[in-house]
């Protein structure tokens, strides 16, 4: 019988697991880009005030994403890069189920079924904001930020089993009750994670659904 209590225990096949030091290293990176973005505003209004307005509000608008994007992703990598133990889980596969974020234990029991979004980087069109998005997202890219869409959405068919184990902050956010209609979730956000990673993911993922009855559906 699974121990729920003890999912050390389990049989683990893959586990993906967030790098504080990693994180750390973007938090700081995205510190000093954001303040060279607000440079760039400056630097921007500058040449709007010598009679440049063209050049001038792409670089304010480039400076003002970029200052904006990498500020949120500054506080969001020094969150993470605070974080010990199981709350660095993103997700763990074995035999018996699934762990996520805060050690959030999920028996293939209660899967209903799977949903992943694995999507390429955007590209954005329409004028001097298209631009300026387009240059931030380049910017983004030499940095090393992955900019695709990638996460897990486990949906439950026992939702009350699960959220009394969702004991600790880190389990509480990632789990979603049932709303409108649709069934309770497991969130799990894998952002910056490699394609052979994805690839090796899903490959466990759909042998799971095939051999405890539930689907694995990319969504659009």
């Amino acid at each position: 019988m699974t121990d729920l209590a003890r999912p050390e225990t389990w049989t683990e096949r893959y586990r993906l697991v967030t790098d504080p030091s990693t994180q750390k290293s973007l938090g700081s990176k995205g510190i000093i880009i954001a303040l060279i973005s607000i440079v760039g505003v400056g630097i921007g209004v500058a040449l709007i005030a010598l009679g440049r307005p063209i050049l001038g509000w792409i670089v304010v608008a480039l400076g003002v994403i970029g200052a904006l994007v990498w500020s949120l992703i500054a506080l969001n990598s020094k969150a993470a890069a605070k974080m010990t133990g199981d709350d660095l889980i993103e997700i763990v596969v074995a035999d018996e189920g699934l762990l996520v974020q805060g050690g959030l234990p999920v028996l293939w029991s209660e899967v209903a079924r799977i949903n992943y979004l694995w999507s390429a980087a955007p590209s954005f069109t329409g004028g001097l904001a298209g631009v300026a998005a387009n240059a931030a997202g380049k910017a983004m890219d030499s940095a090393g930020v992955d900019r695709s869409k990638k996460s897990v959405t486990i949906s439950l068919k026992d939702y009350d089993a699960v959220k009394a184990r969702a004991t600790t902050k880190a389990r509480k956010m990632v789990l979603y009750g049932p709303m409108l209609g649709d069934p309770a979730t497991v969130m799990v956000g894998l952002m910056g994670r490699s394609d052979a990673e994805m690839q090796q993911l899903l490959q466990l993922l759909h042998a799971a659904g095939a051999q405890h009855g539930f689907a694995l559906t990319r969504d659009s």
